[in-house]
């Protein structure tokens, strides 16, 4: 199950507390979450799984975006779409975000984003916010997402959400005292520099990348998206 418990939603209330104050009564407007549920997000970060941070996040943006009078969907895709919710207001919305959430577990197959791609042109016909939670330090999984999140781009407003590694971060920068941390310190910066290539093909097919620390994720994401709200981007 998903460790839900083990956030700490009153410290991210608090920190957002003074920004959610902003919102006028606007227009309502579509947030499609989209959580990859793929192999790559099994993966252990501090003491959650990538999946649980960004099962974390969504349900913190999904709250303030309900709050903030925008109706939330939810897909959650690996091979296939697993689970699909489709948008709707109000608080029985949220309640089902969190029920559909709660025994989201991550699949053992890589993900397919030219079927979220179809499924999204398919089944989403409003414009939409697409908050795409997914991992982009595979190059076998970050490239096929930069090759397809453009093509969403004509009708709604693609969002790639992301966790930074800060284990190879430090390891590509760090000293090194062996041979051993010499190979370590080369293959942390391959992955660094794949990722970068892969963020810098996303921007320049115009699709944002937001990259966090897992433990800023879910406030960072919150924070985007009330940027996003204050511009009238979609």
């Amino acid at each position: 199950g998903v460790a839900l418990r083990d956030f700490d939603w009153k410290a991210a209330a608090k920190r957002l507390r003074p920004i959610t104050r902003v919102h006028g009564q606007e227009q309502s407007q579509n947030v499609l979450i989209a959580l990859d549920a793929g192999r790559l997000m099994a993966a252990p970060h501090d003491t959650l799984t990538k999946l649980d941070h960004a099962i974390h996040a969504a349900l913190l943006v999904a709250w303030v975006a309900l709050r903030s009078g925008d109706r939330v969907g939810l897909i959650v895709f690996a091979e296939d779409v697993l689970r699909f919710l489709p948008a709707a207001p109000g608080h029985a919305q949220y309640l089902r975000l969190l029920d559909s959430l709660y025994a989201v577990q991550a699949s053992a197959s890589y993900v397919d984003f030219r079927e979220l791609t179809r499924f999204v042109r398919a089944r989403v016909p409003r414009r939409s916010l697409l908050l795409v939670f997914s991992d982009l330090l595979d190059e076998s999984q970050a490239l096929p997402l930069a090759a397809e999140l453009p093509k969403l781009r004509s009708k709604h407003l693609p969002l790639c959400v992301t966790m930074s590694d800060p284990v190879a971060e430090q390891l590509a920068t760090g000293r090194v005292a062996n041979l051993e941390q010499v190979y370590m310190r080369a293959a942390a910066a391959d992955l660094i520099a794949e990722r970068t290539l892969v963020k810098a093909q996303l921007g320049r097919a115009g699709v944002a990348v937001l990259e966090a620390h897992a433990a800023d994720l879910a406030v960072e994401t919150v924070n985007r998206y009330l940027e996003i709200k204050r511009q009238r981007m979609l």
